[in-house]
């Protein structure tokens, strides 16, 4: 690749439509509350990832499903407007993709997320999707865990190519992703079975494989593992 020539990144899970309300408090039990604002626009760590991506000024490519309802040409419009390439998975589902409604509190930036969850490819349909998908190789690709069928055969088929795990929680779907992963950034929440500290996730994911490790954990410094080499970066108040 030529100095000039941006980076190109394939990012791999779920895609949502987010209707995000800003609030100084959550609404409590059969109360009606007026909101500072909302915005509404697409979601899902993926999609989140690749719209920042795509704003740094990389050629960002989102694989997941959508289909043709009316909600997923909303997110479809929205995303495209962001700079963002959407590489449709489902492209005859007939079903929305999940909408999200969220809460965030505009004082401390807590959140309260309702949501459905996500369609997710068979490993039959996921592997026959990325045999025949008429993309080219990234340089990076991050995955969520949703569609992890799907994140594990494109990031077979370019075996050259970096693959970075966005974790959340703790689920299966991420099993068959450890082994093939280069990077993985683990919310503080991620407490596999057995795990009490940031070091336990440390060495959990050591012998899975995964040398690049970060814990972000609010808004407290990001703790990190590169190989042998540890620190911490701390975050900026905004």
């Amino acid at each position: 690749m030529k100095a000039n020539q941006k980076k190109r990144g394939l990012f791999v899970g779920m895609i949502t439509l987010d209707i995000i309300y800003r609030s100084e408090r959550l609404p409590r039990q059969n109360e009606k509350l007026m909101t500072d604002g909302v915005l509404v626009a697409a979601g899902g760590p993926a999609a989140n990832a690749a719209v920042t991506f795509a704003r740094l000024g990389g050629d960002a490519f989102l694989v997941g499903t959508l289909g043709r309802s009316a909600v997923a040409q909303i997110i479809r419009h929205e995303l495209e407007e962001r700079g963002v390439t959407v590489v449709d998975a489902a492209p005859d589902r007939r079903e929305p993709p999940p909408v999200a409604s969220v809460v965030v509190n505009t004082r401390t930036g807590d959140r309260a997320v309702l949501s459905l969850p996500p369609h997710e490819l068979g490993k039959k349909d996921a592997g026959s999707f990325a045999d025949t998908a008429a993309l080219q190789a990234p340089d990076i690709i991050l995955a969520d865990g949703h569609q992890a069928h799907l994140s594990a055969s494109l990031s077979r088929r370019f075996r050259e190519t970096p693959l970075a795990l966005d974790v959340g929680h703790p689920k299966p779907a991420f099993d068959p992703l450890w082994a093939l992963a280069d990077y993985a950034v683990c919310s503080q929440d991620f407490r596999p079975a057995g795990s009490e500290t940031e070091e336990d996730i440390f060495e959990y994911l050591k012998a899975r494989g995964v040398r690049h490790v970060a814990i972000t954990r609010g808004a407290s410094p990001i703790l990190y593992r590169d190989g042998d080499l540890k620190g911490s970066i701390p975050i900026k108040k905004v």
